[in-house]
């Protein structure tokens, strides 16, 4: 069977933001970057997910075994929504619906997500996958905010060289969902009061250390909108 394929979204915070809003992410929310992890007080506080994009090299596919094998015995909460990538390129929607849908009471989520979360709530993580495949709704969205940001669309038969993981926080535990591997990954202890601090110092010590020469990393934050002054 021939993996389905979609053009991949730019990691953009405002397309992102427009994203998820139009399927159900409340205004009061927001994807903004983090333009340093040594400035993050500037970043509203709480966070409630922390969404990393870094290039695919030989450095990380090194981590990704080293996480696999860390990571297959651990069990994880129950209240953890995580799925699987079935779908080429869909790492950045898949990325976006982690952050999300491990957060979809305390934010008061809606629309479609609310929908494909009850939807797919029983399911297993492949099977979470394969209905987001046939979902109408998403494919248009997906392809509608594909073709927005500041970058040509990609053809989606490419395949993008970069990768998006997110980070969220369940039973004080920092979890990382990405949709790629076997099983979510374990990265140590967390709070909702520290899951911006504690991922980013995660980043830091296994992504950034590990590839110090590569500047291609970029990462963004699911928090409250700032009240104006």
């Amino acid at each position: 069977m021939t993996q389905p394929s979609w053009p991949p979204l730019e990691s953009n915070p405002n397309v992102l933001t427009t994203f998820a809003r139009e399927l159900g992410l409340p205004k009061e929310y927001q994807i903004t970057d983090v333009f340093s992890l040594d400035l993050l007080m500037m970043i509203p506080h709480p966070c409630h997910a922390v969404i990393l994009l870094y290039p695919i090299t030989e450095k990380n596919k090194e981590l990704k075994k080293i996480q696999q094998e860390t990571s297959r015995e651990f069990v994880f909460p129950k209240s953890l929504y995580y799925m699987k990538q079935t779908i080429r390129n869909a790492c950045g929607t898949i990325g976006v619906l982690h952050a999300v849908l491990n957060n979809i009471e305390e934010l008061g989520v809606k629309g479609w997500f609310k929908k494909f979360y009850e939807q797919t709530i029983e399911m297993d993580p492949e099977t979470r996958g394969h209905t987001l495949e046939k979902d109408k709704e998403m494919i248009e969205k997906h392809e509608e905010h594909s073709e927005k940001g500041q970058t040509d669309q990609m053809d989606p038969e490419e395949s993008t060289e970069y990768h998006f993981v997110t980070f969220v926080c369940k039973n004080n535990i920092l979890i990382q969902c990405d949709g790629r591997k076997e099983t979510p990954v374990f990265c140590g202890e967390t709070s909702p009061e520290t899951l911006l601090e504690d991922a980013s110092l995660y980043i830091k010590e296994q992504y950034l250390k590990r590839d110090p020469e590569n500047l291609m990393f970029s990462f963004m934050a699911l928090t409250h909108v700032p009240e104006e002054d």
